[in-house]
């Protein structure tokens, strides 16, 4: 809406107006104008009333309600990333665990020289995972891996020390038991080799055949002896071999009485045979089967006995020259019997 300029000075509210001045009325076209006569005559303007009192402007209409847009929908940054990050943690220690593992496995074959770099990746392996574990932000399963496979190498660490110990133990008990046996035989070898012929005091004396052999612990009594008896031990087992050529097996028969204190008693294996040839010669038992065979293992107590045969290997032209070794106990010192 357009508000009309008011004339000549401002109204002021409640006073009169003021009285307008109106211009002067235009001037009569000249004469010999064309259409001069077209024009009415000036009218003067009629003598001014005055404005009436300003009644003001009718109230302002404000506009209808504004209706409003719908909100805007949020503002959305970049989507997020899915997934999470990679756990670098997790995965050194399934590869330290991993090569832990391998070398805890191969200490198996190849011994001490493995299970030192086996261990300190087993145990870096170890930490790394549990340290991943409480990392935010990162996946857990290379972490559990990593522990998984550090705890699996270390057990089979752990069975691999423990092998190589028993093994070494082991090694070191059987040489050192094997060299003690093995200085018992040559001793026993080197006394048995002594012939039982001449002294200063001149030759032993052969105890004969029936003769008991007595210790602190033990009574053996020679009952028997049989010579050439090849034929009846090879005849008792098919796996009995030949003795060696110019040799014959004799079989013995023995009675042997443990009489010691010992509370469990002792088996008559304490009690040792040898054949000792006229030129000094030791043949030690041989390991056959037989018939009546001496019973060896059974245990004894005091007072008790067992009889049977036991064999031995003698020069065949000198069997019957030679004469029975009898060491009754490993402690006693052998002593000979005729073999007729």
């Amino acid at each position: 809406m357009t508000t009309p300029e008011p004339l000549g000075e401002a109204c002021v509210p409640g006073e009169p107006a003021p009285t307008p001045q109106h211009p002067s009325p235009p001037a009569a076209p000249p004469a010999g104008y064309p259409y001069a006569a077209s024009y009415p005559p000036a009218q003067g303007y009629p003598p001014a009333q005055g404005y009436p009192p300003a009644q003001g402007y009718p109230p302002a209409q404000g506009y209808p309600p504004a209706q409003g847009y719908p909100p805007a929908p949020p503002r959305q940054g970049p989507p997020a990333p899915t997934g999470k990050a990679l756990n670098v943690l997790g995965l050194i220690s399934v590869i330290a665990g991993g090569l832990g593992f391998v070398l805890a496995c191969s200490s198996l074959m190849q011994g001490w020289g493995a299970m030192i770099p086996a261990g300190m990746l087993l145990l870096t392996g170890f930490v790394l995972a549990i340290v991943s574990l409480f990392r935010k932000g990162q996946g857990k399963g290379l972490g559990i891996a990593g522990l998984i496979v550090s705890i699996v190498g270390s057990i089979v660490g752990f069975v691999a020390l423990v092998t190589a110990i028993t093994f070494a133990v082991g090694n070191v008990f059987v040489d050192e038991t094997g060299e003690l046996f093995d200085s018992i035989e040559e001793q026993a070898q080197e006394e048995a080799q002594e012939p039982p012929a001449s002294s200063e005091t001149g030759p032993v004396e052969l105890l004969p055949l029936g003769s008991t052999v007595t210790s602190e612990d033990w009574e053996v009594t020679v009952n028997s002896v049989s010579l050439a008896q090849t034929d009846v031990v090879l005849a008792e087992n098919a796996f009995n071999g030949e003795p060696e050529p110019g040799y014959e097996y004799i079989l013995v028969n023995v009675t042997t009485t443990y009489v010691g204190d010992a509370p469990d008693g002792e088996m008559p294996g304490f009690v040792s045979f040898d054949y000792v040839a006229a030129s000094g010669e030791v043949t030690p038992p041989p390991l056959l089967l037989i018939p009546d065979e001496l019973d060896r293992v059974t245990v004894l107590q005091q007072g008790g006995s067992a009889t049977g045969n036991i064999v031995l290997v003698a020069p065949t032209e000198t069997a019957s020259d030679g004469a029975i070794a009898v060491t009754p106990g490993l402690m006693a010192d052998p002593e000979f019997v005729a073999t007729q």
